[in-house]
């Protein structure tokens, strides 16, 4: 089963780099202290990092290519696949992203169909994030915060409270100190929601707040 991106520090994403159609297949993986064997020398593997490499060695784009062994394919010890199966053919290369950035989220009721929340009601009120976005700190207005409870934050399907109860609006306050969290990464389009209740009984109300996190491209 599939597994989910999360933000952990570190991340990194394959790209296709160079050009030219499809080349010969890659032989079967090997072990980095028994590599698979080239083809005109069954005893003597070559890898990334082994001191004999045939070739011309990296080209501009990072590849590695061997224009004198057109079918031989070269395989790092962790397993990521370089084919130099002919000069200028396209290859696969993993790049680490390179902007990780602070960025928030802005989460307005006038998304909803009334454009406010009625008095004495919870509404949801989503956004859905289209870079990896991991929120940190939620910051509701000072000015609405004694109108409103939050009832539940979600990214996706998952609730990221411990345990489920409503909590005051006021604790997330822009002005407040020691609220940062640490929510569940959500994937580009993957839906965060905010579920919050007026608790005014007699009139309806405009909930604006803003979540602060980390995105990496």
């Amino acid at each position: 089963m599939p597994g989910r991106a999360m933000i952990v520090g570190r991340s990194s994403r394959s790209q296709i780099v160079g050009a030219g159609g499809p080349g010969a297949p890659l032989p079967p993986m090997g072990h980095p202290h028994h590599p698979a064997a080239h083809p005109h020398h069954p005893h003597h593997g070559h890898w990334l990092g082994h001191a004999h490499l045939y070739g011309q060695g990296p080209s501009p784009d990072g590849s590695i290519y061997d224009p004198g062994h057109a079918q031989h394919a070269h395989r790092h010890p962790y397993g990521v696949p370089v084919a130099y199966q002919r000069e200028g053919a396209p290859v696969i290369t993993e790049v680490h992203p390179t902007h990780p950035r602070e960025f928030p989220i802005g989460f307005s009721s006038e998304t909803l169909p009334l454009g406010v929340v009625p008095a004495a009601t919870t509404q949801g009120i989503e956004q859905k994030p289209q870079v990896l976005f991991r929120g940190e700190r939620l910051a509701v207005p000072n000015s609405i915060v004694l109108n409103f409870d939050l009832e539940d934050i979600k990214v996706g399907k998952d609730s990221q409270l411990a345990s489920p109860g409503s909590m005051p609006a006021e604790c997330f306050s822009n002005l407040s100190v020691g609220v940062r969290m640490q929510l569940d990464t959500a994937e580009p389009g993957i839906t965060i929601t905010l579920s919050v209740t007026n608790d005014d009984p007699n009139n309806a109300h405009v909930f604006k707040s803003v979540l602060y996190g980390t995105v990496i491209e």
